[in-house]
């Protein structure tokens, strides 16, 4: 039970290293926030570096998100469509086979 904690603790004072970290180096340094993120993951911390935290070029990034972007988007329209047209059809067959009580 208490080898969680110990892994927690780790963590935590991980954490809390590589903060103080990235504040020292933002303080020292003029750079964007996205560049400061980037420099500061490589740092030589104990921890396990993230694959998408490598250099990429901020130009490819916002490319890369506004093409997930359009592709959500068309995926959200598509739905929608979809959605509409099962409406209609199901409204079509419910008018269809509605029973109308004869007049008298």
């Amino acid at each position: 039970m208490n080898n969680w904690k110990k892994q927690r603790d780790l963590l935590i004072e991980e954490a809390l290293a590589f903060t103080q970290k990235v504040a020292a180096n933002a303080s020292k340094r003029d750079v964007p926030s996205a560049q400061q993120s980037v420099k500061a993951t490589e740092s030589p911390v104990s921890m396990q570096e993230p694959v998408a935290t490598k250099d990429v070029a901020p130009k490819d990034e916002r490319a890369a998100i506004q093409r997930r972007l359009m592709n959500f988007k068309a995926h959200q329209e598509r739905f929608q469509r979809e959605r509409e047209e099962y409406y209609a059809m199901t409204m079509a067959k419910a008018r269809a086979t509605q029973w109308n009580a004869p007049k008298t």
